[in-house]
């Protein structure tokens, strides 16, 4: 897909008192947002639009607290137009994952039940962070319940980078977040979408 021109929602996922999948070192928050940022950038290279949640009242990683809705994110995303009435296009939802096994490994992307154009980013963008880590792939999932799935109007994924629950996951994470940005631009790039 050509990024350029493309309006693309990046949500960082969890924030302020919802911290996500507790890390070693870190919660999952803090990861959420640091690839989040680096897709940011990425994107804004590449000539895309990129449109960020989350970010309005959190200054240099620390956040004050104050959580975002998922709801209220999907609705910030739909109701969102460019200066020429342009629509959000894509919908990136970053996160990681947590298990109470401590072995659990691995990436995955999520994407809604019956959206081809969901699958089909969910292939690619999964492919792509593939490419850039040193991770086993657990597999492209749908599901119907996700917010952040059913509730954008446009075509939307969430990715699961690794687990931070997992030790040898998060060391690679702590040293390596920039590769899960570059591999999910990268997967962006390859996918095939009329949007």
């Amino acid at each position: 897909m050509n990024l350029h021109g493309k309006i693309i929602a990046i949500d960082s996922g969890h924030g302020g008192h919802d911290g996500g999948a507790p890390g070693r070192l870190h919660p999952e928050k803090f990861y959420n947002r640091l690839v989040a940022q680096e897709v940011r950038y990425i994107l804004l290279k590449a000539g895309a639009w990129p449109y960020t949640l989350r970010w309005a009242k959190e200054t240099c990683g620390i956040d004050n607290g104050q959580a975002m809705r998922l709801r209220d994110r999907a609705k910030i995303i739909n109701e969102f137009r460019a200066g020429n009435g342009a629509r959000v296009d894509l919908v990136l939802s970053i996160h990681h994952n947590g298990h109470d096994d401590r072995m659990a490994n691995g990436l995955e992307v999520w994407h809604y039940t019956g959206s081809e154009a969901g699958r089909a980013l969910g292939q690619g963008v999964l492919d792509g962070m593939a490419s850039k880590m040193p991770m086993r792939v657990r597999g492209l999932f749908s599901t119907k319940r996700f917010a952040m799935l059913k509730l954008p109007e446009a075509p939307s994924i969430i990715t699961e980078g690794c687990f931070v629950t997992n030790a040898s996951d998060e060391n690679w994470l702590i040293n390596n977040w920039r590769m899960e940005a570059a591999g999910i631009v990268a997967g962006l790039k390859v996918v095939e979408l009329e949007l």
